[in-house]
């Protein structure tokens, strides 16, 4: 059986995320790599990861959660990806890009945790995150 928590309970828990991601002297940032996913965003990366594109968000990166989702706002793009690649996962860091959380990217509509309009990354081309939003239920 899966986690559900109480709506009080995760507004709380997304306060916390949202803390973390804004904790370091500048933005958050959202990394996307390729290769196998980790066990957690505690877990090093593997020799086969590949960062693939970097985007900073918003400083502050969000408004306070709604009661279970957060939403960030603008995020900027990544005007020079870093290599090619299918994007498997990403990591969002504070400013000194230590992991707060991480999860899956698939194509938009395939229901991963951030969904891109294609997961094919070129090199040197931009990578754009139109919208994040995290929710706990």
């Amino acid at each position: 059986m899966a986690l559900s928590f109480a709506a009080p309970v995760a507004h709380e828990m997304l306060k916390v995320i949202l803390a973390k991601i804004d904790g370091g002297t500048g933005a958050g940032v959202i990394r996307i790599y390729a290769g196998p996913v980790p066990t957690s965003a505690d877990a090093p990366l593997a020799v086969a990861n590949t960062l693939l594109a970097e985007l900073t968000c918003s400083d502050p990166s969000a408004d306070q959660p709604a009661m279970n989702t957060l939403t960030l706002k603008a995020i900027n793009q990544d005007a020079s990806a870093n290599a090619d690649g299918d994007a498997t996962f990403f990591r969002i860091g504070d400013s000194a890009l230590t992991a707060v959380l991480q999860g899956d990217c698939t194509e938009t509509g395939k229901g991963g945790a951030l969904e891109l309009n294609t997961v094919k990354v070129t090199a040197n081309s931009p990578v754009a995150i139109t919208s994040a939003t995290f929710g706990l239920a």
